[in-house]
């Protein structure tokens, strides 16, 4: 990814994003930023996997107390929005990718 390695230490639980991108200023800072988006990447991408495997639970069941439609679309509902989630953070450890390995000014 342009060039230049991921960081070897995962993305620290207590990481301040927000912290990280006001003070960043090297081409490190950025793939640390970028880091924390891919981890949160793979964190999407296991409620997508695990929210498409609830939906087809869902639309499985013959019971008559579970054909409720509302169980169904909560599911497409989150999935939607999962994957929305996931497409963006993946654009923004892109973008801070691209910063890390683009020529100081």
């Amino acid at each position: 990814m342009g060039g230049l390695p991921a960081s070897a230490a995962p993305v620290p639980p207590d990481f301040d994003v927000v912290a990280a991108i006001a003070a960043a200023s090297t081409p490190a800072d950025q793939i640390r930023i970028a880091d924390y988006y891919e981890a949160e990447v793979a964190r999407l991408t296991q409620q997508v996997a695990l929210h498409r495997h609830m939906q087809k639970a869902y639309s499985s069941l013959t019971h008559a107390r579970h054909k409720d439609a509302r169980m169904r679309a909560h599911c497409k509902g989150l999935l939607a929005t999962y994957e929305q989630a996931l497409k963006l953070n993946q654009a923004m450890a892109k973008s801070h990718r691209a910063l890390a390995a683009a020529p100081a000014p």
